[in-house]
């Protein structure tokens, strides 16, 4: 039991030393004793690593939606992200939109990022302006940048839908 133990204890080590590679790999290594000291027991296992198995998480496609588009401009998807640069502008946020049912793609720089509330309530102004239709709905991710807006708009019969953090599929 002691030697298993050990054999467990040497095949970590080798494991985050040659950076987390394959444990066949270094079971093969040890079997052709090609890593002076690398003695392991056929038995022995590695338990699983967090961040390796963590790593190879993936997210599967999203299935395609088979929903009827809504009448245009009553729908809008919006986020705010950041930028690695300055824009020419020199602002490092932007807010985006899109229109459900055309796909029209918005976005505006922001000065202050808490700037997104009412660059949305500009939006929607402009929106039902150009289509002549009432905004019905508007998905937001859930962050507190509209929160302002989010009771402007509430008042006015629009209701507010939150898609879910860190998944731009759903964002129209």
């Amino acid at each position: 039991m002691a030697a298993e133990n050990e054999g467990a204890k040497m095949l970590n080590l080798c494991y985050a030393r040659f950076g987390h590679a394959d444990r066949r790999v270094i079971k093969h290594m040890a079997y052709k004793d090609l890593v002076h000291g690398l003695d392991l027991n056929k038995k022995v296992k590695l338990p699983e690593c967090g961040p390796c198995v963590e790593a190879k998480i993936t997210n599967g496609p999203m299935k395609s939606s088979t929903i009827v588009k809504s009448v245009s401009g009553t729908e809008i998807h919006t986020d705010v992200a950041e930028m690695n640069v300055m824009s020419l502008g020199s602002t490092k946020y932007f807010v985006f939109f899109i229109e459900e049912a055309s796909g029209l793609v918005y976005a505006a720089d922001l000065e202050p990022k808490d700037d997104a509330a009412s660059q949305l309530v500009k939006y929607v102004k402009w929106v039902e302006r150009q289509t002549s239709n009432r905004v019905k709905r508007i998905a937001l991710d859930g962050g507190k940048k509209y929160l302002k807006a989010a009771k402007t708009l509430d008042s006015d019969g629009i209701e507010i839908g939150n898609s879910a953090r860190y998944t731009p599929q759903e964002n129209g």
